[in-house]
């Protein structure tokens, strides 16, 4: 991008590196000269590892400590786990003596069994003291990594504070040896640059603190997109509709400060106390499968039998553009038994090994055993796989999918946009034959199919809005509602719409949404853009509670407690209360800050207050939240996100823009003299083996 980040000035797709993308950064910092690399100044690293993690349940294994009488939920997995007296009052007291005796014990019988530790005690937001031994004593014994819930967050909620600390300890590991590879690989080449993480509120975080908090990159996606439309709209205040591969996500930004859920995120299916993003999500993106659910030739509800989602798949028009021989499979080999299709069963399907596990028929189940042997390295289709079978297995194709052993290739929304003419990237002839094809199955004429399916996509991009802004209306309502031909929804608030294909759909969606509709110049690499515009930024909580007498006819205040991140203080009068809580709130912003290299004249700085009162008068605890933040200066960007290559400088004078070609792709850059240009090597490109690192953002 240009020095005030109002113009893109080059940018790139790439595949990632699997399953270390540590692969990939080193192949791009190959092609840049040595010395340009001595000059970076700041890097910074936004990446899905958090997430895919804890998603697909790969994380280091965890015993998590409990201090406090409360319960686990009845669905509750996690493996190692113990609960042990103590905790404290919500005045910071101490409820009942810790069972330090009982903690030793448990960490010693598990320590071989786990690779950290996470704890948690009841009201440790108000007293830590019993978190804090236990980790003293966890690490005396093991030298193991452990997380307290208290220092991730100052929420009420003991048992979300501690899956909090327990995620964010399985994902120590990974995270250490992706940053540390990462730090290595930068003073290999002689450079210095300070290294920043995105994170999923928006802002960015110093690697060395955030190798520390790696659950707070969760999510990182979307914050990006949602700075990305603000960015490229110049609106502070927006609705933003992300169409991804995979979902499609809406968040609202306004006045420049992003809508978060207060209550935590879910993620994994667990409830925590990580502050994320608002979000409303559906399954459905330009890589979801089409799919018909077993539709009869007499029946007029057909069109009813069309699916999109949730799983997602190759689309067939790249695929074919891989392997050429699918278009001939498609026209020759089709299931045609359509009382049995499933969303794993279609007429034109196919299914490809991803991974070869060892003792496999331990792995699998016997006929998922016997379909995997059947299953090709190169695209197999369904009839190849099911030929001498009387029945369809189908829980056993699903079985294979759900392990991620095997991908599927089939119809999706890319591939109809293909056929529309609206989007020419890979091969549109064989999507042309699998839409004539399933056309035939739902008694529509291949251009009806493809007008019924973008208007399916539509109508669920306006039911996410109208959900979004309307939380308490279901979905079902809504898409009743939207059934209504003569019937819009309006809203006064602009709609930015960021992803790949959103300019397609930008028409179709006015049809259910009254509203200002905007696709921004780059609106295909708006998540990439917007983790250029993420700033440093810190919030802090502190609470004072005031403790009175038991006279109801002359209240007098007995003492009044500060529960503040680093502990609790005591003090006899309200005044002196909240005269410390305004100078240590503001302290702590400016000394993060300061760590982050941001002067304090730089800070914006902001300070409200949340009070609870009996009877309206009497005030019982007042919570003061300060937020701080500030924007990174001085600084070119070389940002490599999934699919995308951005460069932006500011705050040099005297600049001139160089290009030159990078794997095939035309880089710009500028730089205030002309004898600091340096060359950026070239390298073969082609479209499977692009050289762009897609996890990495570089800042000069």
């Amino acid at each position: 991008m240009n020095d005030d980040r109002s113009r893109v000035l080059s940018f790139g797709s790439a595949l990632t590196t699997y399953p270390d993308p540590i692969g990939g950064i080193c192949r791009v910092l190959d092609m840049l000269d040595a010395g340009m690399l001595s000059r970076v100044r700041s890097v910074s690293v936004s990446t899905t590892l958090a997430t895919n993690t804890v998603l697909e349940n790969t994380g280091a294994p965890v015993a998590l400590i409990l201090i406090g009488e409360y319960g686990l939920p009845e669905n509750d997995d996690i493996p190692y786990c113990i609960h042990a007296r103590g905790g404290h009052t919500c005045d910071g007291d101490e409820y009942e003596e810790l069972d330090a005796d009982a903690v030793r014990q448990y960490v010693l019988s598990v320590k071989d069994k786990v690779s950290a530790f996470a704890v948690s005690s009841f009201f440790s937001i108000r007293n830590p003291d019993h978190e804090l031994r236990i980790k003293k004593l966890i690490i005396e014994l093991t030298g193991y990594p452990v997380v307290c819930g208290h220092e991730l967050s100052q929420s009420l909620g003991a048992y979300e504070r501690g899956i909090t600390a327990y995620l964010n300890a399985s994902l120590l590991p990974v995270t250490c040896c992706f940053t540390e590879s990462v730090q290595n690989e930068m003073k290999r080449r002689g450079s210095q640059a300070r290294i920043n993480v995105l994170q999923c509120s928006g802002s960015v975080r110093n690697i060395n603190e955030a190798v520390y908090r790696p659950i707070e990159s969760v999510f990182s996606g979307p914050a990006a997109s949602l700075l990305g439309a603000s960015h490229l709209s110049g609106l502070d205040t927006c609705v933003m509709i992300d169409v991804g591969g995979t979902s499609t996500d809406v968040s609202m930004i306004r006045q420049g400060i992003a809508l978060t859920d207060d209550d935590g995120a879910v993620v994994g299916n667990r409830k925590t106390k990580v502050t994320a993003l608002k979000t409303e999500t559906s399954a459905m993106g330009g890589d979801s499968l089409i799919w018909i659910s077993s539709p009869s030739v007499s029946s007029p509800d057909n069109l009813k039998k069309i699916r999109i989602g949730p799983l997602k798949v190759i689309p067939i028009c790249r695929a074919s553009s891989e392997w050429p021989e699918i278009i001939g499979s498609v026209r020759t080999r089709w299931f045609a038994d359509r009382l049995r299709f499933s969303r794993y069963v279609q007429p034109v399907i196919f299914y490809m090994r991803t991974a070869s596990p060892e003792n496999i028929s331990e792995t699998l189940s016997p006929d998922a055993c016997r379909i995997y042997e059947r299953i090709g390295d190169t695209p197999t289709p369904l009839p190849d796989i099911l030929w001498d079978m009387k029945f369809v297995p189908t829980e056993a194709l699903g079985e294979l999918v759900q392990k991620k052993l095997v991908r599927l290739i089939g119809l999706t929304p890319t591939d109809i946009l293909h056929v529309s003419h609206v989007f020419n990237e890979w091969d549109a002839e064989a999507s042309e034959a699998v839409v004539s094809l399933l056309a035939e199955f739902v008694q529509l004429s291949p251009e009806e199919l493809c007008s019924r399916i973008r208007q399916m996509f539509a109508e669920n991009m306006a039911c996410g809005i109208i959900h979004f802004l309307c939380g308490n209306v279901t979905r079902e309502e809504i898409s009743r509602f939207l059934e209504n031909s003569n019937v819009r929804f309006r809203t006064d608030l602009p709609v930015v719409m960021i992803g790949g294909p959103v300019k397609a759909y930008a028409e179709d969606i006015k049809k259910y949404l009254d509203a200002d509709i905007i696709v921004p110049p780059y609106a295909d690499i708006g998540n990439a853009v917007g983790a250029l515009a993420g700033k440093v930024s810190k919030r802090v909580e502190i609470s004072i509670r005031m403790s009175y007498n038991d006279s109801r006819y002359n209240i007098r205040t007995k003492s009044v407690i500060v529960h503040a991140p680093d502990g609790r203080r005591i003090f006899p009068t309200i005044s002196e209360a909240v005269k410390y809580t305004e100078a240590a709130g503001k302290e702590m912003i400016y000394d993060y800050m300061r760590k982050a290299s941001v002067d304090d004249s730089d800070v914006s700085f902001s300070v409200r207050s949340e009070s609870i009162t009996v009877d309206g008068s009497v005030p019982i605890s007042t919570k003061y939240i300060f937020e701080g933040t500030a924007d990174p200066r001085f600084r070119y960007v070389f940002h490599m996100h999934p699919g995308f290559l951005c460069i932006q400088s500011e705050k040099y004078i005297n600049r001139r823009v160089y290009s030159q070609n990078v794997s095939g792709l035309q880089v710009n850059f500028c730089i205030d003299h002309f004898d600091a240009l340096y060359s950026v090597m070239s390298a073969p490109h082609t479209k499977n083996n692009c050289a762009v690192c897609p996890w990495f953002l570089w800042m000069c």
